[in-house]
């Protein structure tokens, strides 16, 4: 049957918080404006202090009456990252909403972070980590609150491989495309223990994958080219849709990945995660490796 949800469909989202990173632009900055205009306490995030301030002007001339504020914040920054979080959980009760949006997309060249780390691993997976474990406290204790990872579409995840002898590619030459797979794969290894986490606090928050199919955003024209897939974008405006629809549509359930029906366009629809994000025992090595460098340990 054809998913005919649309974004009318969004829920009155009075009373419920959401935080989006990458929220400044594109995709993000698209998803911050609905969720706002249907009543949404919104926070987006960035690195660039005047970009993110824009954006919520621009918010705020589309939809008068929202509720959004920005907070500056670095992905390639744990103490960055720490800050924020700080800052998020002293002046909020509950978080119903974590979109884990921003990120790097095949990354030309290896590039270490201040952190030590691999620059699309960091900013893919352990910034945003990072982040949720920092907010942890508050998705643990809302009702039904979702963290969202934003990856690539689903055929791909069976190609990624979490090299866990050189996690930084300081040792094999460093391929671009298999950077940028093993870190979104570890973005879903990430959500599928999550999960287990939540399940083990007695939470009802739930962990979900999805990619948005190929939208005419910045970071995708950069990295994907070509005739075709400048012929198959979808704008952003409907590019959005998936990101919507995953953060608001009751029907969504934990250990899902969606994506568009047709992979790079289409109706979203849902897929449980592929055999590579279901690995247990991958999960765990990955989560215990990802507190060791963050520093940053789930209560």
């Amino acid at each position: 049957m054809a998913n005919k949800w649309s974004v009318p469909d969004i829920p009155d989202m009075a009373g419920k918080t959401a935080v989006i990173t990458g929220g400044n632009s594109d995709l993000g900055h698209k998803t911050a404006l609905e969720l706002a205009r249907r009543g949404a306490e919104v926070t987006i995030t960035c690195r660039n202090a005047d970009k993110g301030e824009a954006a919520v002007e621009n918010i705020k001339r589309e939809a008068p009456d929202a509720d959004v504020s920005f907070g500056q914040m670095e992905l390639v920054n744990f103490a960055s990252i720490s800050g924020f979080a700080e800052q998020f959980l002293a002046e909020n009760s509950r978080l119903d909403i974590l979109i884990n949006n921003a990120g790097i997309v095949i990354h030309p060249k290896h590039q270490l972070t201040a952190d030590d780390q691999e620059l699309q691993m960091q900013v893919n997976h352990l910034g945003h980590f990072a982040l949720t474990g920092g907010l942890f406290p508050l998705l643990k204790a809302t009702d039904r609150a979702r963290v969202i990872s934003l990856n690539t579409m689903s055929a791909m995840h069976n190609r990624g491989k979490i090299d866990f002898d050189d996690f930084n590619w300081s040792k094999r030459k460093y391929d671009p495309m298999q950077s940028y797979i093993d870190s979104r794969v570890a973005q879903l290894l990430f959500s599928f223990k999550l999960n287990s986490i939540f399940e083990s606090a007695g939470a009802t928050s739930m962990a979900i994958g999805m990619q948005p199919g190929l939208v005419a955003t910045r970071g995708q024209q950069d990295s994907a080219g070509g005739w075709l897939a400048n012929l198959l974008r979808a704008s952003v405006d409907k590019g959005c849709a998936t990101h919507l629809q995953v953060a608001t549509d009751p029907s969504v359930q934990a250990n899902q990945f969606w994506q568009p029906r047709f992979a790079v366009r289409g109706a979203p629809a849902p897929q449980p995660f592929k055999d590579a994000v279901r690995q247990q025992s991958v999960a765990d090595r990955l989560w215990a490796l990802s507190e060791q460098i963050t520093g940053v340990n789930f209560p």
